[in-house]
């Protein structure tokens, strides 16, 4: 028999970040395009070199608030504003194209290789099979699921964050309070831990759950008060940034026990990715990176100086 063949663009030692990228959201195993993309005010860029190098491309006018990718192309949301979109998609993350969605501000997406899930102002839920055609489901509760949805094929579950709790669902539609606990912030999910970590934006705590559905504070003592609005893991540790000045970045192997890095670009970070290998962070006019499992980072070029809001890898899906 011959070799088993390997996705374009993945390499033989990145098999088990393929596998990873395809169990927890980035869905039907299709081939995914070379570049991370980046998005933000009336503006797109991606990039070929994981973060290093980017180029802005065209993309329907629209304040956009986050973009994933769903398996077979990249999905973008945000907010209404005159003769602007409020949800677009390419499949190659150069060539965009605006999307009928029902009309709201969405600031959430996530995605499980059957349905994709956008939730936006005043608990406004809207779902598509394909990203492109959009349904408006019934409103979860009057509260706005902040930054990124993730799923967890293990436990068959989406899990959401807002200023009015914790947030969980089967199938992306209906939607049950999990929690009061004001986790409003950021959220990431480790597959390999089995656990999900959340963040109050500049609290002195931090929030961990192992099945989506109960969660548990911890103690995280950041002396800067600093406000965690990106997290994600990388198959290694979970990393964290803030978006306040002074600007760190924090660590942690288990979710639980944190260690603070060395300053990074300060203010205005919105989002983090991860390429596997690679962290990369956006915000503001700037882009950044760690090589090192979050220890210390590296400011890039970052296109244009516009406000950039979320990066997505198709590597991990967000």
């Amino acid at each position: 028999m011959g070799q088993k063949r390997l996705l374009p663009g993945v390499l033989p030692s990145k098999r088990r970040l393929d596998l990873f990228y395809r169990r927890e959201g980035g869905g039907h195993g299709a081939k995914a395009p070379t570049p991370m993309v980046k998005v933000g005010l009336n503006v797109a860029a991606y990039s070929k070199d994981n973060g290093t190098t980017w180029i802005l491309t065209a993309i329907p006018a629209g304040n956009w608030d986050n973009v994933t990718w769903i398996g077979d192309k990249y999905v973008a949301v945000g907010s209404p504003g005159p003769g602007s979109a409020t949800a677009a998609t390419s499949i190659d993350g150069i060539n965009w194209v605006a999307r009928t969605i029902p009309q709201v501000q969405y600031t959430s997406l996530g995605a499980n290789g059957s349905i994709v899930v956008a939730a936006g102002a005043g608990g406004v839920i809207s779902t598509s099979l394909d990203g492109i055609t959009w349904t408006a489901q019934a409103p979860m509760d009057p509260v706005n699921i902040r930054k990124k949805i993730r799923w967890s094929s293990a436990l068959g579950l989406f899990v959401g964050v807002s200023n009015g709790g914790a947030y969980s669902s089967a199938n992306g539609i209906t939607w049950t309070l999990r929690s009061n606990l004001f986790i409003d912030s950021a959220l990431a999910w480790s597959p390999d831990l089995g656990l999900f970590v959340g963040f109050q934006g500049n609290a002195q705590t931090m929030y961990s759950s192992a099945n989506g559905t109960a969660w548990a504070a911890h103690a995280f003592i950041d002396t800067a008060f600093a406000a965690w609005v990106g997290a994600a893991w990388n198959g290694t540790v979970f990393a964290a940034i803030p978006n306040t000045n002074p600007a760190r970045s924090a660590t942690s192997p288990d979710g639980i026990n944190w260690t603070f890095g060395t300053s990074i670009a300060s203010g205005a970070n919105t989002s983090l990715t991860t390429s596997g290998t690679r962290f990369v962070g956006v915000g503001g006019n700037k882009v950044i990176t760690s090589d090192d499992n979050g220890a210390t980072w590296t400011s890039r070029v970052p296109a244009s100086n516009a406000a950039w809001t979320a990066v997505a890898s198709p590597t991990t899906g967000s």
